[in-house]
């Protein structure tokens, strides 16, 4: 064969090979440039430790029964030594004439509103806007299903349009009414004074509608000496009780405790006169509450004694819980451990800004096994004044939903990842 029949092989050959090449490092520089990235969001770690225990108070168990009988207070209301906590009608005609008389008063009421502002013509305007603004509160109770305060709503509507019908019927027609309703309230309440007999406290406190049968075991005393098998010994001390026999109790004393089993090695930073913020269960809302006593450790466990004198009523209904004692909280963004990075002392993630990625400077705030929660500082002077950021600045600032970079190579501040 002759030598140049060669030379058109040898030519295509080394472009096959050159493009072969081209296309493999381009390959294999796309796949280590290729990089991934996650969405970041605001969150709150909190540092807490939990343990399990028993509310303990001055409590007054109140006898009373019967389907005939209305109870007054709500459910953590304070009540006065003498108040009257229930009224008791003799029949069922008894409880009907109370709840025409209620209607009746209630009648009255609204008529003497009207009669004292029937010279004012603002006060139609008013009672009208008051009119719709309940309209659209029962809506939107109804809309959230929340219908514990619809009763109460709808009456107030109910005395509103009341109100506001007699408004435009002139003064006289009011008297001549209230004259008549004010004869009716009369012989009502002469029929009821031997019909209905009243309940009332014999202390001073906060009413609760829950008996349980603690009332008699979980009190202040048992405090002194208290132990972790001692607080086991007293949950299983409850009393049986009639619930239908009560007409709930009254909690005489305005410092409350929460005895809690904890472990020893969660209550290391605790201290007696410590404040402390507490969560329950079936509480909403957090407690500030002080460390009374920790208890000798027995089998790693402590009893830590709490207590209080705020928020009494909402926590009315407290006994068996298990809580929450929560040291701090910390705000941030949570990443995922393999973002943060570190040069020096200093760590930082990388953040996406627009087709680059740009370095941002953070702190370590939280760490737990999956991930990090991080901040970053604010911008200041030395006088601690806020300073405007450059537009390079607003680029390294992360916030909530931002995406940054979990993995990737040849990372640098301002590196180009998008066409």
């Amino acid at each position: 064969m002759k030598p140049g029949k060669w030379i058109p092989k040898i030519v295509v050959a080394a472009f096959f090979i050159g493009a072969l090449l081209y296309f493999t490092g381009y390959a294999v520089r796309t796949f280590r440039s290729e990089v991934t990235t996650t969405v970041i969001h605001a969150t709150t770690v909190e540092d807490a430790v939990e343990g399990s225990g028993l509310a303990i108070r001055q409590e007054e168990p109140v006898e009373g029964s019967g389907e005939l009988m209305e109870v007054l207070p709500a459910e953590g209301e304070t009540v006065a030594k003498g108040e009257t906590l229930a009224l008791v009608y003799e029949s069922k005609e008894a409880l009907q004439e109370q709840a025409e008389l209620d209607q009746k008063e209630a009648e009255l009421e609204a008529l003497q509103y009207v009669l004292s502002h029937s010279a004012e013509s603002s006060a139609t305007v008013e009672l009208g806007r008051s009119i719709v603004a309940n309209l659209e509160s029962i809506r939107a109770t109804v809309f959230q299903e929340d219908l514990s305060e619809v009763d109460e709503l709808m009456q107030d509507l109910e005395t509103m349009i009341y109100r506001q019908d007699y408004t435009y019927r002139g003064s006289e027609a009011v008297t001549q009414e209230m004259n008549g309703l004010s004869k009716e309230i009369k012989q009502l309440r002469k029929a009821q004074s031997s019909a209905v007999s009243q309940l009332k406290a014999k202390a001073a406190g906060t009413f609760s509608t829950m008996v349980d049968g603690y009332e008699s075991v979980l009190t202040p005393e048992v405090l002194t000496g208290l132990t972790p098998s001692k607080l086991e010994a007293l949950r299983k001390q409850q009393k049986k009780v009639d619930r239908d026999g009560y007409l709930g109790r009254i909690i005489t004393s305005r410092r409350w405790y929460f005895a809690a089993n904890m472990d020893q090695a969660d209550t290391e930073r605790m201290r007696k006169d410590q404040k402390v913020t507490v969560r329950f269960d079936d509480v909403a809302g957090d407690q500030a509450m002080t460390v009374d006593s920790i208890s000798e450790a027995q089998d790693g466990k402590v009893t830590v004694v709490f207590s209080s004198t705020r928020r009494l009523g909402e926590t009315s209904l407290l006994r068996s819980q298990n809580v929450s004692v929560i040291y701090d909280s910390y705000n941030g963004f949570r990443i995922p451990k393999e973002a943060l990075r570190m040069e020096g002392d200093q760590y930082y993630i990388y953040r996406v800004s627009g087709a680059q990625i740009r370095r941002a400077q953070v702190e370590i705030v939280a760490e737990t096994e999956d991930y990090f929660v991080v901040w970053q500082g604010e911008s200041v002077d030395e006088d601690g004044n806020h300073v405007e950021q450059s537009e390079l600045e607003k680029a390294k600032q992360i916030r909530d939903g931002d995406s940054i970079v979990v993995r990737g190579t040849d990372l640098y501040d301002g590196k180009v990842i998008r066409e």
